[in-house]
């Protein structure tokens, strides 16, 4: 069975460990691995942006309270001033047609900011969600490169898929001097491209 370098965007991957030919395996067993600086570094930097994402759905759930904590106690405030003025509007019959006009007017007012404040609250409310839902579909946007990039840091181990002993391919590269084609063993240090066969 031939055994591939993992598929993975970019350059060559650097061999840094692999068995000899004729070594015997159990199926499980590490036949090779790569160097995996650039994967885990592609994998720190998806785990960051993803950590971002979550501290962005945090901050856009902490905010919502926030408002709408100010937001009822604003509407507290105007309904108990609307409940003044319904009491003072009682009232009018004992005082001037001045006062008592000025007691109407306050009444419309406190009325027109209770709905004012009913409405600021439901918008408030509904923005917040709108603003968290953003927030969290960003989370699973930012999630699939994690993802992606932690199964590829995962490859850079290449395991045996069943008993048996290993035979090295050739690595039909440059020679020493760059000149002509040297078909010299696999070994490590050894660069190869994603999917070349290696091993058998």
């Amino acid at each position: 069975m031939v055994l591939t370098a993992p598929p993975v965007g970019g350059g060559a991957l650097q061999i840094t460990r692999l068995l000899h030919t004729g070594t015997p395996v159990k199926k499980g067993d590490i036949v090779f691995e790569f160097d995996p600086a650039e994967q885990r570094y592609k994998l720190e930097q998806s785990r960051s942006e993803l950590q971002q994402a979550e501290q962005e759905i945090g901050k856009a759930m902490a905010d919502a309270d926030v408002l709408a904590a100010q937001d009822k106690v604003e509407l507290l405030k105007a309904r108990f001033a609307l409940r003044r003025a319904e009491l003072e509007v009682q009232r009018n019959e004992l005082v001037s047609v001045i006062d008592a006009k000025k007691n109407e007017l306050a009444l419309q007012h406190a009325k027109d900011s209770v709905a004012k404040l009913q409405q600021d609250l439901e918008s408030h409310v509904a923005s917040g969600r709108a603003t968290v839902r953003l927030a969290r579909r960003s989370r699973t946007r930012r999630s699939w490169p994690w993802i992606r990039r932690r199964r590829t840091s995962e490859k850079m181990l290449v395991a045996a898929p069943m008993d048996g002993l290993v035979s090295i391919e050739k690595n039909a590269g440059m020679d020493e001097m760059g000149q002509g084609m040297s078909m010299s063993d696999y070994r490590a240090g050894d660069q190869v491209r994603p999917e070349a066969p290696l091993r058998r």
